[in-house]
């Protein structure tokens, strides 16, 4: 009997977010409720109980004492406000019989959730551009960098003990600690036998090394340097110097991003030298622009690259998820009438935000490259 060709449509493969992910080490508190109940994505305070002001030892006579950990200013609440996370997906009146096109936007929301988030708990891109206080992996204002006076990248395996060591000197309450790490430094790490997989029952593995500190590994995590605020900028002759508040960590031949300075000096380049541990050059064709001060969201931030990554180490982690909600109500609401071309456009969103406690924040630049393994 002749056989014919199958015209039907085959449902998708699940997307199954990466196993290690941010989602592996803390579940997610999930609302079950409609947005417009979810107060919190207004904003909330959670209370931090890591860092009191003052942890001593003292004899029963109070003659003799020890400072074990003092901060007068230690901060009572971390602020947190939420942002959302959108998904589109196109499609044509050509292409709808077969497919429920309302459940398929909300497959691939929940899909791209994990590393939505890591991405924004990494990169900080909304809290920046918002200027809100939510912590993220490469914010300048609580992160301690660690190892060879940040400057110099150390191996994988050095990178990590510089971490774990900085956990127990930064955390006034001796907590664990958990570890963020890319890919590609797992994988080196895993080859060394320097992870191991913990099974805390059938239906959840995470990674730990072998001090017993998590690790997450992260696929939305870019292994960028930290933020560095810009607080000056000039031009001569075609080469660019940047100014940042702190030491920037910057070597020669590194790839910068300068983001929030102006159209002149933003945009992805080599530093061509470093002046001082604030100050940097790249090449700049361009009318000279005689030496000013920088106000406003402006940074400077290492570009990862296939030789360079960033590690972090934080403190605890809390992540909350909203409703998965699908802003068309019908067919009609998706079509796309300015382009006149049978164009479909479905949409959903969710509230998430993911947030840590900041009395541990510490960072490490790491050499993946053969000659460091």
């Amino acid at each position: 009997m002749a056989q014919g060709k199958y015209k039907g449509i085959f449902p998708a493969p699940k997307l199954t977010p990466m196993e290690f992910g941010l989602f592996s080490v803390v579940k997610p508190e999930i609302s079950a409720e409609s947005v417009e109940s979810e107060h919190w994505v207004r904003g909330f305070e959670v209370d931090l109980e890591s860092r009191p002001n003052y942890v001593r030892l003292m004899d029963d006579t109070d003659s003799t004492t020890s400072v074990v950990f003092s901060d007068p200013n230690a901060p009572r609440y971390l602020q947190v406000k939420p942002y959302f996370i959108e998904v589109e997906d196109f499609a044509t009146t050509m292409g709808l019989l077969g497919l429920n096109r309302f459940e398929r936007v909300l497959r691939q929301l929940e899909g791209v959730t994990q590393r939505t988030v890591e991405r924004e708990f990494f990169e900080g891109e909304i809290a920046r551009g918002r200027d809100l206080a939510n912590p993220f992996l490469t914010d300048e204002d609580t992160c301690v960098v660690f190892g060879a006076g940040g400057v110099n990248a150390v191996p994988p395996h050095h990178a990590i003990a510089y971490l774990e060591r900085g956990i127990g000197q930064n955390s006034a309450s001796g907590e664990q600690g958990v570890l963020h790490i890319t890919r590609d430094v797992a994988a080196l790490l895993g080859s060394q036998y320097m992870l191991m997989r913990i099974e805390d029952d059938p239906n959840h593995i995470h990674i730990e090394t072998n001090s017993g500190t998590t690790v997450v590994i992260g696929a939305g995590y870019t292994g960028n340097g930290i933020h560095y605020r810009v607080n000056n900028k000039a031009l001569t002759s075609n080469i660019a110097t940047i100014t940042t508040a702190n030491p920037h960590y910057l070597l020669a031949g590194e790839s910068v991003q300068i983001t929030g300075v102006d159209s002149t000096f933003d945009g992805t380049y080599t530093v061509a030298s470093v002046p001082s541990t604030t100050t940097f050059t790249y090449a700049k064709t361009a009318t000279n622009v005689t030496s000013t001060a920088v106000t406003g969201a402006a940074y400077a931030q290492m570009q990862a690259s296939a030789e360079h990554k960033w590690l972090y180490a934080t403190g605890t982690i809390g992540i909350k998820l909203g409703k998965s909600e699908v802003v068309n109500d019908n067919l009609a609401q998706a079509y796309a009438v300015t382009a006149n071309n049978n164009d479909m456009r479905f949409k959903a969103f969710r509230p998430a935000v993911a947030y840590f406690d900041t009395s541990i924040h510490l960072a490490v630049k790491v050499d993946v490259s053969t000659t460091a393994i």
